[in-house]
This record gives C-alpha cells, sequence and structure tokens, in this order.
C-alpha cells in the first residue's frame, strides 16, 4: 500500500523532473556531481563485477552508486533545532501558543508578561526536543557500530579490510560462516562441492529454516578465490526495491548470459550458516539495499481518541474566539457609556484616543488571557502516557507464550486506545484461528482412502495391510518424498528445514513409512542437484536417485508447486505437481477426477486441508523445449514474471491424477471461546481465508465462528452481475421477512470479484454489514484488503481490526484502523507490519476487553479532565474583565499562569490516566458485555463534552463569584483593618480553583492505588510550597519581569491570614462539588441499568433461540435463475439446479428449491441458503 508523498518529496521530484527535460542542465549537474538523477529515471542498473569494465563491453556505464553507509538517524548537529522545531510547530497547539507569544511581544502593554508565557511552551518543547534527541543518539551510536564493523573486499587484486561503510557496489565480498551479510550480494562462489550455501532470514522475515541459495544458473564453478582477480563482468539487473521474494537480473560474462534469480541473492540482515565462506558481488548497498528499503514504513494511522481530540480543539478556538469578540464588544460598551475620566483630573488622554484602532486591537487580543484554554500540555502527556502505558500491554504476564518465549508487543503505541473501540474484526484462518502445524491424516487413490497406522499403510476402517510398492501407492508417495523443497541439516537437532508446513507433514509421513528423504547433493559433473530418497522395504532397502532438473514454485496466482526430476534408473523425465484441486483439475487429461471429488468433500468437512497431486511423463526432447524456454523468460529483466508464468501454464498441463492427501490443521488454543467473548463484546467476527469453502465452513463451524442459532446464505461461483443483483434482492427479502434473527453469510472470491468489477459493493456491504458472522473464502490478499476498506469506509465509520500471520496478510493488516499480527510459522512479515501482536489468537480476548477497554477509559478521562482544568482556570478571565472595564487585565500573577498546567496540575492526572481502572481486570475478562458500553466513542460524545464543559461553568462560577461576593461587601478581612487587594483576589480564586478541580478528579477516581495517592497529595503540597515560596521573597531584577514586580510577596500570608478567607475556601467546595456527587450517582445507576439491559436483552435472545421451531413455509414470486455448471469447474453441485433456501439449524426454513422447469415452486429444509 502506497504511501502519500510530502510536500519534501514532491518539490523533489519536481525538479527531477525539470532537469530531465533540460539536457544542458542535466550534464552540468552530472559533471559536477551536485545532482544525479538518471538512476531514477532508469529501468535498470549497470554493475562491473570487480569493478573492473570488461574489455570490448560498450553498454550503459554503471553510476554513482550509493554507499553502504546505513543512516537511521534522523537529525544531524547542524538541523537538529531547524528541523525540530519545524516539526514540533507543524502541531497546531503549539503554532497557536508560538504565536500567541508573538503578540504579545508586539502589542504594547500586553495583558499578561510575554517572558513568564514562554515558559510553558519552551518546557513542552524541550522536553519532546530532549525526547527525540535522546532517541536519535541511540540511532546514531547503531548506526556508527555497524558502518565501522570491519569487512573483507577484494581490491587490487588483495583482499583488504574496509569499514562496512565503505563497500562500493561491483565490490567482491567475503563473508565466513555465522557473519551477517553486510550488503545485498550475488553468490559467485561458495566452498562446498555444490556451489551452493544456506542463510538464516529469522532477523529478515522471522522464518527459523534455513534456505538454500546457489550462485546463477550455469555460472562456470571458481575453483579459487585468485580467479577473482581476472574476472570481468557485467550486472545488469532491476532497481532498488522492496520485493523480498523476488528479483530479476542477468549477468554478462566470458560472452555468455546468466540469468540471476532471487536464489542467488543473499540479502543484508540474514547470515551465513553451515558452508565456512563465500564470496558474493555488491548489488544494492547502503540505504538501497532491500532490508532498509522494507524497514522505512511508518503507519500513518490516527486513534479514536487523537481525532475527536481535534474536534474538541476546533470547539475550544470557536468558543475562544466567541469570548474574545465579546470582550471586544464589552470595551466598545464600557468606553461609549464611560468616556468621561474622573480620575484624569479633566486631562484628556491623547494617546488613547489618537490610537484608539490599536487599543481595540490590543482588546480583541484579549484572547491572550484565554488562551490556556486550549490545554497545551495535555499533548506531551499523551504521548507519555501510550509510551509508558504501552509497556503494561508487553508486560502482560498473560500475554507471555512460554513455550515460544514470546511476549506481547506493541508497534505502534498512538493507537493504544483503538483497541476499546472495534467493532469489526477480520481474521485469517491458517495460522491465526489454527496452529499452522500440519499433521498428516488420509490420502484417496481412484477414490480409495489410506491412512497410516504403527508405521503400516491401511485402507480407511480396514486391518488389512496395504503394499507401498502397488504401482498406484508407490507413484503417490514418491511424489510426496520429491515434489518438495524440505532441505536436511545433519548438525541441528530438527533433521528437516521446510518452509512449508504441509511439505513437512509430507516428509514425515513418508518416514513412518519408510521411505527417508536423505537430503540433496551437488553433482559437479553433471551440474545438477541429485535427490536421495531411502526406501526401507521389508525385503531390502533401495536408495533411489532423483536428478532435480527444475523447480516451479509456488505461487499465490497458479496455487500449485511443481519438480522436473529424472529416474537416475529409468532414465524417465517426470514432472511432478501438486496444488489446490481448482488449479490441478482444469490442467488434468483424465475424466477421472470425479473419483475424488467425495474425498475432497469428506476431507474439507473434517476442517482438513487438501492437495491434489498429479505427474507428467516428459520426452527429452520435450524438457530440452521447456528448459529452453525457462532460461529465455528468466533472462528478460522486464518480462520476467509473464513470461515465466507463460511457460508454466505450458509444462503444467495435461497431467495424470496421482491422489489427494489431506492434513489436519488444528485449532489454535481456546479459539472458540475468544470468539464468543468477542461475539458477546458486540464484535461482529469476519473470515477472510485462501482455503476451500466446505474445509473453511467447517473450520467456522468447529472453531464457534458460526453459531447454532445463525440463519446462513452461501454465495459462490457467480460470475453474473445480473444474478448478484439478483441474489442480494432474496436475501435482503428474507431479513425483512425475519428481523430478529441472527445471520450468517459465506461467499467465494470468485463471486467477490464479480461484486467489486461490476460495483456492487454498496449492495454486499449493506447485506454484509447486518450479518453476525461472514466467511470469505478462496481470496487473494489484494481481496482482504478490499473487503476491509469497503467496510471502514462505510458511512457508519465502524472501528475495525485486522489479525493475521502471513505476508498475505500484511495489507488487510495496513488497511484496517488495527492490525494485529501473530508470530507465526509463516515467517514475521504481518507481526512487523502490525500495530500490535503476540503469539495466539486467544490473547485477543484480553487484549480487546482489557487493555482496550482500559487504554480507552483513562485517555478519555485524561482528555476531558484536561479541557475541563483549563475551561475552569481560564473562564474566571472572562467574568474578570466585566470588573475591569475589559481592559485585559489578567486575574492571576504571569507565573501562576505558566506553572498551573504545566506542572502544579499535571501529575495527578497523569498516574490517574495510567493506572485508573473503572472495572476491576478480573471483571472485565470475565464480562465481555462490557465492552459495549464503551464502544462508538462513547464516552467521548457531544453529550460528555458538553456535561463536563458544564460542569467547568459552575465550578468557575463558584470560585470566581463566592470570593467576588466577599470582597464586594466591603468586609474588614484582617485584623489591622484593612482590605484585600486585586492579588490577593486573584490570589483567592486560584487557590480555589486549584482545590476544586482536585476534588473533581478525586470523586472519578475509583481505584485507589499508592502511585495515584502520592502524585495526589505530591500535587497539593507542590501548590502550597509554589505559593509560599513566591510569597516569600523579594524578587531581584530581571526575575521581577515574572512575578509583575513585588506584588506577589508575602501575599499568601496575608491572605491566610483572615479566617473569612478560610470559611470562604471551604463554603466553594462544599457548593461547587454537591452537583458533582449527584451527577456521578445518576451516573453510577444509568451504567449498572444500562449493562443489566445489555445482560438482559442477550438473556432474551438465547431464550428466543431456544424456542421450539415453527412449522415450514413457503415464500412465493422471487425470481430465479439457474446457470450453467462446467464440468471442469469442481466445486459446484453435479446436477443442474440452483437452490435458494432459507433455513435454520433448527428446522424452521422459509425458501423454495429450483429444478430444471423455473415455474416448478416448493418448500425446502436446508440449514443454509446457497447460491450457485
Amino acid at each position: 500500500m502506497k504511501s502519500k508523498k510530502t510536500f519534501s518529496n514532491r518539490v523533489i521530484d519536481w525538479i527531477d523532473n525539470f532537469i530531465e527535460k533540460h539536457d544542458f542542465l542535466k550534464i552540468i549537474l552530472q559533471k559536477t556531481r551536485i545532482r544525479d538523477n538518471r538512476e531514477k529515471f532508469s529501468q535498470i542498473r549497470t554493475v562491473y563485477i570487480n569493478n573492473l569494465k570488461p574489455n570490448g563491453y560498450d553498454g550503459e556505464e554503471p553510476l554513482n552508486y550509493a554507499n553502504n553507509e546505513i543512516v537511521t538517524s534522523k537529525y544531524t548537529l547542524i538541523n537538529f533545532l531547524p528541523k525540530n522545531l519545524f516539526e514540533q510547530f507543524r502541531r497546531i497547539a503549539n503554532f497557536y501558543f508560538l504565536l500567541n507569544i508573538i503578540i504579545l511581544f508586539i502589542i504594547p502593554d500586553p495583558p499578561t508578561n510575554p517572558y513568564a508565557s514562554i515558559l510553558p511552551l519552551a518546557i513542552v518543547i524541550g522536553v519532546t526536543a530532549i525526547k527525540q534527541a535522546y532517541e536519535d543518539i541511540l540511532r546514531h551510536k547503531s548506526d556508527w557500530e555497524i558502518n565501522s564493523k570491519k569487512v573483507k573486499v577484494l581490491r587490487n587484486n588483495t583482499l583488504i579490510s574496509i569499514r562496512c561503510k565503505d563497500i562500493k557496489c561491483g565490490d567482491i565480498v567475503e563473508v565466513k560462516i555465522d557473519e551477517p551479510f553486510p550488503c545485498d550480494l550475488l553468490l559467485l562462489y561458495s566452498q562446498s562441492d555444490t556451489s551452493s550455501c544456506y542463510i538464516k532470514t529469522s532477523n529478515l522475515d522471522g522464518e527459523t529454516n534455513l534456505k538454500l541459495r546457489t550462485i546463477p544458473y550455469k555460472f562456470p564453478q571458481v575453483n579459487d578465490v585468485t580467479e577473482f582477480n581476472k574476472m570481468r563482468g557485467v550486472l545488469i539487473y532491476e532497481k532498488p526495491n522492496r520485493r523480498l521474494y523476488d528479483f530479476r537480473g542477468k549477468m554478462l560474462y566470458g560472452k555468455k548470459e546468466y540469468s540471476i534469480t532471487n536464489e542467488n541473492i543473499l540479502l543484508r540482515g540474514t547470515s551465513l550458516k553451515i558452508v565456512p565462506l563465500i564470496y558474493g558481488c555488491a548489488i544494492y548497498t547502503g540505504q538501497d539495499t532491500k532490508m532498509m528499503l522494507n524497514s522505512k514504513f511508518k503507519s500513518n494511522k490516527m486513534s479514536c481518541v487523537e481525532r475527536r481530540l481535534n474536534y474538541f480543539v476546533g470547539a475550544y478556538i470557536v468558543v475562544l474566539l466567541m469570548l474574545s469578540i465579546l470582550c471586544l464588544i464589552g470595551s466598545l460598551s464600557f468606553d461609549f457609556l464611560y468616556d468621561k475620566h474622573w480620575y484624569l483630573n479633566k486631562v484628556t488622554p491623547k494617546y488613547f484616543y489618537t490610537n484608539k484602532p490599536l487599543q481595540d486591537f490590543i482588546t480583541f487580543m484579549y484572547f491572550t488571557n484565554l488562551n490556556y484554554i486550549i490545554p497545551l500540555s495535555l499533548y506531551v502527556t499523551m504521548e507519555l502516557i501510550r509510551l509508558i502505558g504501552s509497556n503494561f500491554f508487553e508486560w502482560d504476564i498473560k500475554m507471555y507464550d512460554e513455550k515460544t518465549d514470546q511476549a506481547a508487543k506493541v508497534n505502534s503505541t498512538d493507537l493504544n486506545e483503538d483497541l476499546g473501540q472495534i467493532e469489526y474484526l477480520f481474521s485469517d484462518k491458517t495460522g491465526t484461528l489454527t496452529e499452522n502445524e500440519m499433521v498428516f491424516k488420509h490420502f484417496c487413490i481412484n477414490g480409495k482412502i489410506y491412512e497410516e497406522r504403527f508405521g503400516e499403510l491401511f485402507t480407511l476402517d480396514s486391518r488389512k495391510v496395504c503394499s507401498v510398492t502397488d504401482p498406484r501407492v508407490f507413484r503417490f508417495l514418491e511424489a510426496l518424498s520429491v515434489c518438495h523443497t524440505v532441505q536436511v541439516d545433519k548438525n541441528s537437532e530438527e533433521k528437516y528445514n521446510a518452509s512449508s508446513p504441509d511439505e513437512l507433514s509430507f516428509i514425515k509421513f513418508c518416514s513412518n513409512l519408510g521411505i527417508n528423504y536423505e537430503g540433496d547433493v551437488f553433482d559437479k559433473i553433471k551440474n545438477v542437484f541429485i535427490r536421495k530418497i531411502q526406501y526401507n522395504l521389508k525385503d531390502e532397502i533401495i536408495y533411489q536417485n532423483y536428478e532435480i532438473l527444475n523447480v516451479l514454485e509456488f505461487d499465490s496466482t497458479r496455487k500449485r508447486m511443481s519438480i522436473i526430476i529424472k529416474n537416475t534408473k529409468s532414465k524417465d523425465y517426470i514432472l511432478y505437481c501438486k496444488g489446490a484441486d481448482t488449479s490441478i483439475a482444469p490442467r488434468a487429461t483424465c475424466k477421472t477426477f470425479s473419483l475424488y471429488e467425495d474425498s475432497l468433500k469428506e476431507f474439507s468437512e473434517k476442517g482438513w486441508r487438501t492437495l491434489v497431486l498429479a505427474y507428467r511423463i516428459l520426452t527429452e526432447q520435450e524438457f530440452r523445449q521447456y528448459t529452453q524456454m525457462i532460461d529465455e523468460a528468466q533472462s528478460d529483466i522486464l518480462n520476467k514474471d509473464d513470461k515465466l508464468n507463460k511457460c508454466y501454464d505450458l509444462i503444467e498441463s495435461n497431467l495424470r491424477i496421482i491422489g489427494v492427501s489431506s492434513v489436519e490443521d488444528r485449532l489454535q488454543e481456546d479459539v472458540e471461546g475468544t470468539l464468543f467473548a468477542l461475539r458477546q463484546a458486540g464484535i461482529k467476527i469476519w473470515v477472510l481465508t485462501g482455503d476451500k469453502l466446505e474445509t473453511a465452513i467447517n473450520i467456522s463451524d468447529s472453531c464457534k465462528h458460526f453459531s447454532r442459532d445463525m440463519f446462513k446464505f452461501v454465495i459462490k461461483n457467480l460470475k453474473d452481475p445480473n444474478e448478484i443483483s439478483e441474489n442480494f434482492k432474496i436475501i435482503n427479502e428474507q431479513m425483512s421477512f425475519s428481523k430478529n434473527e441472527s445471520y450468517a453469510l459465506i461467499i467465494d472470491g470468485i463471486s467477490i470479484e464479480c461484486i467489486f468489477s461490476n460495483n456492487k459493493q454498496d449492495d454486499f456491504r449493506s447485506i454484509a454489514m447486518k450479518c453476525v458472522a461472514v466467511l470469505c473464502c478462496r481470496m487473494s490478499p489484494s481481496q482482504k484488503a478490499n473487503i476491509v476498506a469497503l467496510i471502514k469506509n462505510s458511512k457508519q465509520q465502524p472501528m475495525t481490526a485486522a489479525i493475521g500471520d502471513g505476508a498475505n496478510d500484511v495489507s488487510m493488516i495496513q488497511e484496517a484502523h488495527v492490525g494485529i499480527g501473530i508470530f507465526g510459522k509463516e515467517g514475521r512479515n504481518a507481526a512487523r507490519s502490525a500495530d500490535f501482536c503476540f503469539s495466539k489468537f486467544k490473547y485477543l480476548k484480553r487484549a480487546f476487553l482489557v487493555h482496550g477497554y482500559l487504554y480507552y477509559t483513562r485517555a478519555a478521562i485524561l482528555v476531558l479532565y484536561f479541557f475541563y482544568k483549563n475551561f475552569v482556570f481560564s473562564i474566571c478571565q472572562a467574568y474578570y474583565g466585566y470588573w475591569n472595564g475589559f481592559s485585559s487585565t489578567s486575574i492571576y500573577a504571569s507565573l501562576y499562569i505558566s506553572v498551573f498546567n504545566l506542572l502544579l496540575n499535571s501529575v495527578p492526572p497523569f498516574f490517574i490516566a495510567l493506572f485508573e481502572q473503572h472495572k476491576l481486570i478480573d471483571t472485565l475478562e470475565s464480562n465481555p458485555l462490557i465492552y459495549r458500553t464503551i464502544r462508538k466513542n462513547k464516552s467521548l460524545t457531544a453529550f460528555e463534552f458538553i456535561k463536563w464543559n458544564a460542569i467547568a461553568i459552575w465550578h468557575s462560577l463558584v470560585c470566581f463569584f463566592v470570593p467576588l461576593l466577599l470582597f464586594q461587601q466591603n468586609c474588614i478581612l484582617l485584623e489591622n483593618g484593612k482590605n484585600l487587594g486585586s492579588y490577593q483576589f486573584g490570589l483567592l480564586v486560584l487557590i480555589l480553583v486549584f482545590i476544586i478541580v482536585h476534588l473533581r478528579i478525586f470523586l472519578i477516581w475509583r481505584y485507589q492505588n499508592i502511585f495515584a495517592l502520592v502524585s495526589y497529595l505530591a500535587s497539593l503540597l507542590g501548590f502550597v510550597f509554589t505559593c509560599f515560596v513566591m510569597s516569600s521573597f523579594i524578587v531581584p531584577f530581571p526575575l521581577t519581569e515574572f512575578t509583575e514586580d513585588q506584588a506577589l510577596y508575602f501575599g499568601i500570608f496575608v491572605l491566610f491570614s483572615s479566617a473569612s478567607v478560610w470559611f470562604t475556601i471551604i463554603l466553594s467546595s462544599m457548593i461547587a462539588i454537591l452537583p458533582d456527587l449527584i451527577v456521578i450517582l445518576i451516573e453510577n445507576l444509568a451504567e449498572t441499568r444500562g449493562l443489566d439491559k445489555i445482560i438482559e436483552k442477550q438473556k432474551e435472545k438465547l431464550l428466543r433461540l431456544r424456542r421450539p421451531a415453527s412449522p415450514s413455509t413457503t415464500v412465493e414470486n422471487l425470481s430465479l435463475y439457474s446457470m450453467d455448471k462446467s464440468s471442469n469447474d469442481f466445486g459446484n453441485d453435479r446436477d443442474n439446479s440452483s437452490s435458494y433456501s432459507f433455513s435454520r439449524n433448527n428446522n424452521l426454513s422459509v425458501g423454495r428449491n429450483l429444478n430444471a422447469s423455473k415455474n416448478r415452486i416448493s418448500p425446502v429444509n436446508m440449514t443454509t441458503q446457497t447460491f450457485f
């Protein structure tokens, strides 16, 4: 999925395009090496082996490619300050406060001290800058260690040791066993008999099995390293790209051309195993290596809380502008009503009248007093809480897998809260719901089913031992033991290394029957690998060798894998092929495939994975012809894939079916309980799999994805848009007829393709979103992503999550709001691309119901509380405007304004947002219905926002007007007969604000713990300490800029010496907090009753579903279409009728059956509604 280009990238592209159009400018820049963008507009890359030009070569010359320096750091000493500041001020809140400070410096006599206003912004910017600088220093240190590592390269006919970053494309690099490859290399020499080596790719893709790499096909072997000194060759290959499993190129050497494939490439991030030493030619270096290109992915997802936060900030900006306009109107009105200034003793204020527009502007800039209504420190606080809170996810011992020693991991801390908002879960099946640990079960040959028991072969339900020497059985077992990519590692405890669990189960099954795969040996004379198989028969032990002539690797498009071998005894050329039934059946010549349909159906109904095995005897002439075609295809860099697919289609034709295998992929632990709990939580579950329909349905039934009460619709093999529309119409009528039913939809990839290609997505979405469960089978990776995007972008905009374990799930995971990866046996592509990852599907229950609930409720409290306390603090400034003639005078001292939010009142919400639990963890895990109470962002709705702001208005009224009543009555508040001044009044209002907002957070605090308690007490004591310190000293210049000269001196002591002030504080706190107690009581009752209603609704649903079934009825006047079925389209029913039936498992049915005549309508009783 392509990410959007940044502004800087678009500018660079425009410059490059401009240079490319002007040859004169392009030549100058290339000659001066200021900018050489030739590779950007080239389709291929050219490199000289050993950086020496071959004699007679007149083709395209190499360019100045990037060196091997790795740069993962973001900043340098020169650009850190401007770049970091630019990035931080792109955030609207930071830019807003910067603009406000600039205005304070510009206008004369600002309402607050501009230097004091700098303090909170400087702290926020400084803390973020220090954090990012520290992270970047660690990256610089890591880069330096990697780039300074010594490696050996061939320079001037001598092996020399250089720094890793100094490797250039074309250098011959030496790598020893267990060493990582310093860059992407083309294997040219291996210190082994087979001219091959094994690599470990676990750091790159997570796969633990070793992978084989060889020198280019038919490339002459190098006997000694000294031969590299004379080597002259040209490599022509594709530009740097992210594709880890594909490579296209060719090598020109000795007047011959050699094809280069991915099997010849050693990628950075992998390491050398088994073979002592190799030499390779550097093809991609530094930032151009595939590992670095794949590590640049960054998620641009934004959490639901952050999106709602932006709305709140926007609302507060509108409120701020409205208050500023009201204050301006008040100021103009005040000037009009009171234009005589008696205190000036008849002196006319010329400056005031001559600069009236400026004064009006200053008055409008009253919002500089009110700007703290927007909580600047909230952004920093949220970042820290997400960062620290993500550790709770990773430290959760109940999400730790002891078997694999794997803990949960958070890749994106920005999406913690979204775990509590999921409405749709899209899940892969194999490796996600199942173990992806295959056990060979049965196989079928010509309709007869075989099984292995105690090392002997039997037909199903028979005690008679079958001989493995039977020609048909032997052919089947030979195909299993030969047609694979399993490797033998005699130095490891696990003898076999397999990238496919299915193939590993085949080898182990054959081994149980005495047919042992002994590995591959390279024949130097014939220049081919010899596959050795040991047959342990009862009478004798036979060793059979097979020459591996070509391997047609598996891909998701063909859905099959083939191998061409030569039997060294019979001299026969044989093509063995295995793959999905829909892929093999149309390519078979025999008409006996119907013999396997019942077995395939039976295996699939048991939830087993099936493969069809076939073979073809080739003549030597055919083999030579096919080999030449493959060589030509592999030599074509640009059209390699298309040509290879055409070759494979031609070779894999006229097949003869050998038999059908079945392997069981067991369900993971507690999958049933997890799906049931998620469904109770209100999450709709969709399973998207590439498996065939019958297998997928069986797995869905066994894991309780489909419950007993669901009304199922099945849509498959529909290619006509008219039939799609008609079937959707029938389903909609059924749903309207029985609105209280729970529906499930089953659909295959062919029908999905028809829906998307004919713009029927909206109709499909409207039906699917009414279903409780959906199963999509025979899905490609792109179709999975399209399905997720279809639901994600619907009008309801539900929160989606996708979970998978394989590379084919990456696009789906990245498309969903929340991507979850499983550390699987198919590698870690999914885990690397996901936002969260863990080792078992069952941990999803705890991730959503516990961590999701806690993350979201904590974040919601934090956001609402920050806006609330800032509103209480700032709105008192607006009240005070009426009593100061709207002169923009601040009620608070500038220093108190600066430290109130950032230091005095951030610690308690910070710790409460880390540790608060509205519900205990055990309660959340045992009662999934609680999850329903927070979905749809219910804690951050407009109602909640208005409620908190209404409470804030009430508290601000109490904080301001109760002290005002005390001051306006001309009360003698001090023993010496004097009264208090405006600074003492502002300080009293500040004290009330501080106490009341702390009482508010104390009331909403439900989970008492030592951390929150200490932070609460520390905040209270810190405020008292700050007030007394500021009032205890005469402040020297220039600090008086922050303290309004000496206005704060002794103020707190004077204030607290009055008993009336103490009484005011106590009375105001009681008056302010009384409505809070009433609101919290009502909320608790409403929450309890709401949860009770949800529980009662679920009970009623269960009771309704257990009622006896009503009699069967028939629906009339629904137009139906029959469809032609191809005999080669395996998976369709064998008759020519299409049945449309609606029923439940309790025999309640509404529907009809269509046979050959369209006028014949009859009631039916079926478990599903099926469209063929």
